[in-house]
């Protein structure tokens, strides 16, 4: 698809989705009035979860550049996570990713086929480490309250296997002008590239693991802020799913579709559809606002203290 269809497609759904939720918001006025009423700490503690998601997303930005020799300060991750994190939120089909390469091509040498590779590669690992949590997730719902959502369980050991099937059986492709399998091959070879660390891939998963609790704690905070009686687990439960709209976004930030995944996990763990699409609205307002707010100053300090670009490398 051209950069004019995409665009004119995310547009397309931009419309569709927000159009469905505000006809959505009007039909439950009064739980969607709560959005009003939240206290000013509950969105200092959103902010807070906010910057540590975007900490834990530097640190694996750290350990991907790592492979090619690049030392990322913990400092400068954090504040190109933020900086970047604004695209996320205004340019669809992962606008955060594309102004990270720019960054780190201009900034570190780093090369785009590179980032690329260990970007692609990353994807599988994404997958198993979230599907992993679920399921470790929903054994302690079943053990805890006697809760199981079997739907829930059977989507996460068909994506645990299916990612399994792909990190285990070696497969080589040649170089081809078809952008799909030109993307396989550039996931195998940064998954060659990767899997010779067991330690490295250990800390990988850990890490999106961590951010799919700190996304499952947002969801409980608003929750609470917005007097949903909905319980630490569940909550967390719920935020598995809803990390996988991180994934790909068709519309900036996914808008639309992550609030339609956490109303769908909300009603599969009987806590209700409209409660967790207004809570998914809540999370997404504060995540926003500080994107939006403080990405801009981040960039401009960014910018300031400027450096000649390093060789790039594997040069």
């Amino acid at each position: 698809m051209t950069d004019l269809g995409k665009k004119i497609l995310s547009g397309a759904l931009v419309c569709l989705m927000m159009g469905a939720l505000v006809v959505y918001a009007y039909g439950n006025k009064e739980l969607f009035a709560g959005l009003l009423e939240v206290r000013a700490g509950f969105v200092i503690a959103l902010a807070g979860m906010w910057v540590a998601l975007l900490r834990l997303a530097g640190e694996r930005t750290q350990l991907f550049v790592g492979l090619f020799d690049i030392d990322l300060p913990a400092r400068e991750a954090l504040r190109l996570e933020i900086a970047t994190s604004m695209s996320g939120y205004l340019i669809p089909f992962k606008g955060s990713q594309v102004t990270k390469a720019l960054y780190l091509k201009k900034r570190h040498g780093f090369p785009y086929a590179s980032f690329v590779t260990v970007l692609l590669a990353s994807y599988p690992l994404k997958f198993l480490a979230v599907a992993v949590t679920g399921i470790a997730l929903s054994l302690l719902l079943y053990f805890e309250r006697g809760m199981v959502e079997l739907r829930v369980i059977g989507f996460f050991l068909i994506l645990v296997t299916l990612t399994a099937v792909f990190l285990k059986v070696p497969v080589s492709l040649p170089a081809t002008h078809n952008k799909l399998l030109e993307g396989l091959r550039s996931a195998l070879e940064g998954w060659e590239l990767l899997r010779e660390d067991s330690t490295l891939i250990l800390r990988i998963m850990l890490l999106f693991a961590a951010s799919c609790i700190v996304v499952g704690g947002q969801l409980f905070l608003a929750y609470s802020a917005l007097s949903i009686g909905a319980e630490l687990l569940p909550a967390l439960l719920i935020g598995t799913l809803y990390t996988f709209t991180f994934f790909t976004s068709p519309t900036p930030g996914s808008s639309g579709f992550a609030e339609a995944v956490a109303g769908v996990g909300s009603h599969l763990l009987q806590i209700g559809f409209a409660e967790g699409v207004v809570t998914a609205v809540l999370v997404r307002g504060v995540n926003t606002g500080m994107a939006l707010l403080i990405g801009p100053i981040i960039s401009y300090l960014m910018t300031r203290h400027h450096r000649e670009p390093l060789p790039e490398a594997g040069n």
